[in-house]
């Protein structure tokens, strides 16, 4: 019995670079946060609760 994938493999890469992305924009480089011990977010970096959906949206507009 083999398991198959139930997800497309390039659109889940291409919306991981999306959010590598914005999250680099918004919080410093991938590196920088796993580095860091404590980080206080400013007001104006915290994500709206549909950041996500309108990222992948807009993505997807742009392929």
């Amino acid at each position: 019995m083999q398991k198959e994938k139930q997800y497309d493999d390039e659109r889940l890469n291409k919306r991981r670079e999306l959010l590598n992305k914005a999250y680099d924009e918004r919080f410093g480089s991938e590196e920088f946060r796993h580095k860091v011990c404590f980080y206080s977010v400013k007001e104006e970096q915290n994500l709206e609760t549909d950041f996500v959906k309108k990222l992948y949206q807009e993505g997807e507009k742009n392929d």
